[in-house]
């Protein structure tokens, strides 16, 4: 738990207003006891179609890829046994992938840069050479 949601939190506690529950439910005013309906009704009152609770670990996991976390810390928050697990977790987004493919280009165009004037550097070589033996 990051320590912005930890601080947000020991507010809600401290709170006088609070219950013994930060968070209850509306219709019993206890603790939740399952947070799939109320994560379903949440989208499908936002119009957010075909997406899980789960859904949002595979989010996380990528996010925090895309952002340089290491993947044996995203399998220990997780709580994966391995790094297979955590790998079929992470998926690149759009931009990630457009940032990877121009990566690539411009290394191409660097390289083709660099290989054309190592080019032009042996050619010049070659013709010194050719005129130093005439």
């Amino acid at each position: 738990m990051s320590q912005r949601v930890q601080t947000i939190l020991k507010m809600m506690c401290e709170d006088a207003t609070t219950s013994e529950y930060v968070f209850t439910s509306l219709k019993t005013g206890s603790k939740i006891t399952d947070m799939k309906k109320g994560f379903v009704s949440a989208c499908r009152d936002a119009g957010i179609v075909n997406f899980t609770f789960h859904d949002l670990r595979h989010t996380w996991s990528s996010r925090a890829a895309e952002m340089g976390v290491p993947e044996h810390v995203r399998r220990d928050i997780l709580g994966h046994s391995s790094s297979s697990i955590t790998g079929d977790y992470t998926h690149a987004s759009p931009e990630e992938m457009e940032r990877a493919m121009e990566a690539v280009a411009d290394y191409a165009q660097l390289s083709s840069k660099s290989s054309a004037k190592s080019r032009q550097n042996g050619m010049q070589r070659h013709s010194l050479q050719s005129a130093a033996v005439l």
